[in-house]
């Protein structure tokens, strides 16, 4: 399962950490693109959400 995070604070010692969190979490970055990351975590440990995530109004 996938989803995307565009951190605010690039380059910070924040994004060290907000990324080691999510690695102790069992959730991976698999690609990045300047400030924008896709994070990855196996189907079957089940459903993640990340809540700093944007929603898109439609």
């Amino acid at each position: 399962m996938y989803r995307h995070d565009e951190l605010e604070r690039f380059g910070s010692t924040y994004e060290d950490e907000y990324l080691d969190f999510l690695k102790s979490s069992g959730i991976e970055q698999v690609d990045r693109s300047g400030k924008l990351f896709s994070l990855g975590k196996p189907a079957h440990e089940g459903p993640f959400e990340l809540y700093s995530e944007k929603k898109l109004n439609q």
